[in-house]
């Protein structure tokens, strides 16, 4: 059904316009009907709001993934700063120029925010990188997408020292209860005459050949650490039901120490909005059929059920503290 907009509510415009242009007929009819006291949009006002219902739709989309609390959020973040930048950008080189002023005013506070990248956490960017999907190719080919080519290659280089720092912390971990990581891969990159298949008639040269070909692949993987590996090993291909937990819970095997700092990475919520709407009664105050109120009556009834929560029930420790003696008192209505 039909909405309000609601200043203090999240994408409220969006839906508002979303659902109004199903009724653009019904809008046009009520006119017909009641023409004194109703004017339906125009044409021109129906194609500004559909142009904006697009326009809006990646925020709303944003909103929806950052507010999750049932699903990975952290490694969303960088993929979706890119749809908004992209988005902004086109809303101002629009033709319409009310969304073009709209989108500059927006793009002007995303500036103030995200403009540098340099300057956003890194672990931001791990997030990112940790993902199957993408790893660092994918955050050098958006960074260069959305004009950041200057920054790519410091961005890069600082996620992938973090990265390495944090595979070499957790490490020592391990270290501490055992053989690390690096122990393990030390002790069984030794080749023996054993693991190559014995045929009479093979030439002893191959054989030699074939032992050190064997010691090479091993020695490769014994200097690179999960980190360097992850990373330069092929992006898992994109599915529309990519469950990113499960990829790394079956991949443990392969990169256990490093699935433990994707544990610990993935696990940050990119957004507090679910947490914080737990203790907010906007909720209560403001549902579907009373959001016509105007802020001024919503505050109102927010303060008067913290007051009368916050009232004793006895009448003589009511009128103290509402600063009164008596209700006979002069002056008192």
């Amino acid at each position: 059904m039909v909405c309000l907009d609601v200043q203090t509510r999240w994408n409220s415009t969006y839906l508002m316009l979303n659902s109004a242009e199903k009724y653009e007929k019904a809008f046009a009819l009520l006119e017909e009907d009641d023409g004194k006291h109703f004017v339906a949009p125009r044409s021109i006002e129906w194609e500004t709001a559909r142009l904006f219902v697009r326009f809006l739709k990646s925020f709303y989309d944003a909103t929806l993934k950052f507010s999750s609390s049932k699903n990975v959020t952290s490694n969303s973040y960088f993929i979706q700063l890119c749809i908004i930048q992209n988005t902004l950008n086109d809303g101002i080189c629009s033709n319409n120029p009310i969304l073009s002023s709209v989108s500059f005013d927006m793009k002007t506070k995303y500036d103030k925010y995200w403009e540098i990248v340099e300057r956003i956490n890194l672990l931001l960017y791990v997030a990112f990188v940790l993902d199957p999907r993408y790893k660092m190719k994918g955050l050098v080919f958006w960074l260069r997408r959305c004009n950041e080519a200057d920054s790519a290659k410091f961005i890069e280089g600082s996620v992938d020292a973090l990265l390495n720092r944090l595979w070499d912390q957790y490490n020592l971990f391990h270290a501490e209860d055992g053989l690390s990581n690096s122990d393990v891969g030390i002790q069984s990159s030794i080749p023996t005459f054993s693991n190559v298949e014995d045929e009479d008639l093979e030439d002893q040269d191959v054989k030699y050949l074939k032992v050190f070909s064997q010691h090479l692949e091993e020695t490769d993987l014994e200097c690179k650490s999960e980190a360097e590996r992850y990373l330069s090993d092929r992006c898992e291909a994109t599915t529309q039901d990519f469950n990113i937990l499960l990829w790394w819970k079956v991949n443990a095997p392969k990169y256990p120490i490093l699935a433990e700092v994707a544990c610990d990475v993935l696990v940050i919520p990119i957004s507090t909005v679910e947490s914080e709407f737990a203790f907010s009664n906007g909720g209560h105050i403001l549902d579907s059929f009373r959001s016509s109120l105007s802020p001024l009556t919503v505050e109102a009834l927010i303060c008067i059920q913290d007051w009368l929560k916050s009232c004793p029930n006895n009448i003589e420790e009511l009128q103290k503290f509402m600063g009164m003696e008596s209700y006979d008192e002069p002056g008192y209505s």
